[in-house]
């Protein structure tokens, strides 16, 4: 009989200390759970080189590339190269049809014979009209002939000053028109201007093609200088001002990603190329130039490249992660906060209540379990760190991360927890 109320007992018991259990685990969770701070992490401040950069990006061409457009109009019935073909300055590339201009030297030479001949007659003429006026004047001077008779003379020889200088005058004429049609007929063969290989070939034997001395011309070719390349980059207006002539840039080609090539700034534009104009997506680029010191045999014009330009360098200076920098905006009162409504009323010229400062660039530095607010003057950046021109000393610990922490979270004064960078590590190798 004694056996059922042991078991119950027992029941009691056992639910018992479950009960206090629960309760004690309750009780820890709700009081016995310490504040440990917000979770940060954080690295001492060092000092380093950086180098601050302006990445944009571009195409490959030459420097030089010439355009040849020919200078008289006709039919192509000679071309003597292709394309990607190596030439030299002065080589032979095509010829238009001489026809039309053999015509016309050979009639602007019968046009020089023809003034030749009569700026000969002319000659004889005055010689003749100058023998005439010393005969008459010989005579007028010994009164054997009358002062008319003087007179026609001297009008004869005038005449015939003036036909022989306009006979002379047509024999220039005529010789710049011989040797404008010789030139025409000159440039009916076109040579190479430069050395080079022949980048683009953009006509056929037979074609007809339209000279420069009558409108823009037709392009038959362009021969460029592969040995001296540039990249031709856009830089953005926030970015342009940074740069200068001669600054070094790291230029890397899409189709060699493998290689890094060295570039010299050459060439900065002051006119703007704006796209989407008027639009939420307008966007104000400037031109570029960059020199390529050591470029490569396998280039090809248009190749995709992109160019990081270094505008600044400062060797071993203090300088954090560029996500410890953040910006606060603080606000100060106004002298007159105090006053009643009644006095401001009367002043009309009074300050407003609150006014804001500039926002000040800050970080966070870790000591004794909290955060504490430094004010820092920054310097250059690259793409990892920010230079600290004033603001801390160097042995501090600032804090790194995370971004909602430093951006949202942190005051100065504010519990952290640093996290073990070390214990992240091992986390991170056994979960691989």
């Amino acid at each position: 009989m004694a056996q059922p109320n042991g078991s119950k007992k027992k029941k009691i018991i056992i639910i018992s200390i479950l009960l206090v259990v629960v309760l004690a685990s309750i009780l820890f969770a709700v009081f016995g759970k310490k504040d440990k701070g917000i979770l940060v992490n954080a690295e001492q401040v060092s000092k380093r080189d950086i180098t601050q950069i302006v990445t944009a990006s571009g195409k490959i061409y030459p420097e030089i590339e010439v355009k040849i457009s020919p200078d008289v109009s006709g039919e192509v019935i000679e071309l003597a190269v292709v394309e990607g073909q190596v030439v030299k300055k002065g080589q032979f590339l095509a010829r238009i049809k001489p026809d039309f201009y053999k015509f016309q030297m050979e009639q602007s030479a019968a046009g020089l014979t023809s003034a030749q001949s009569q700026s000969n007659s002319a000659q004889a003429q005055f010689e003749k009209a100058e023998k005439e006026l010393k005969r008459v004047q010989e005579m007028a001077n010994k009164n054997l002939i009358s002062a008319s008779e003087l007179e026609t003379a001297k009008t004869n020889f005038q005449v015939a000053q003036q036909t022989l200088n306009a006979s002379q005058a047509d024999i220039k004429r005529s010789k710049a028109t011989v040797d404008q049609a010789q030139e025409s007929l000159n440039k009916t063969s076109i040579f190479s201007p430069i050395d080079g290989i022949i980048s683009s070939l953009l006509i056929e034997k037979g074609e007809r093609v339209v000279g420069t001395s009558q409108f823009a011309g037709t392009e038959i070719m362009r021969i460029a200088d592969f040995s001296k390349m540039e990249v031709r980059v856009d830089v953005n207006e926030n970015d342009v001002v940074n740069v200068s002539i001669g600054d070094t840039a790291r230029i890397t080609v899409d189709a060699m990603k493998t290689k890094v090539f060295v570039g010299l700034v050459t060439e900065i534009a002051h006119t703007p190329v704006t796209k989407g104009l008027g639009s939420q997506e307008e966007v104000t680029n400037f031109p570029v130039k960059i020199k390529i010191v050591n470029p490569d045999k396998e280039f090809r014009s248009g190749l995709s490249a992109t160019a990081d330009i270094e505008t600044d360098m400062v060797n071993d200076v203090l300088s954090v992660p560029i996500q410890s920098v953040t910006i606060r905006r603080e606000v100060k009162k106004a002298e007159n906060e105090g006053e009643n409504k009644e006095d401001n009323q009367e002043k009309p010229e009074a300050k407003p209540a609150k006014a804001l400062k500039e926002p000040a660039k800050i970080v966070f530095i870790a000591e004794n379990g909290v955060a504490k607010t430094v004010e820092v003057t920054t310097g250059i950046s690259d793409d990892r760190f920010i230079e600290i021109k004033s603001g801390l000393k160097g042995t501090e610990q600032v804090i790194t991360g995370s971004y909602r922490a430093i951006s949202r979270e942190l005051n100065d004064q504010s519990k952290i927890q640093v996290e073990d960078p070390n214990k992240k590590k091992s986390a991170t190798e056994v979960k691989e």
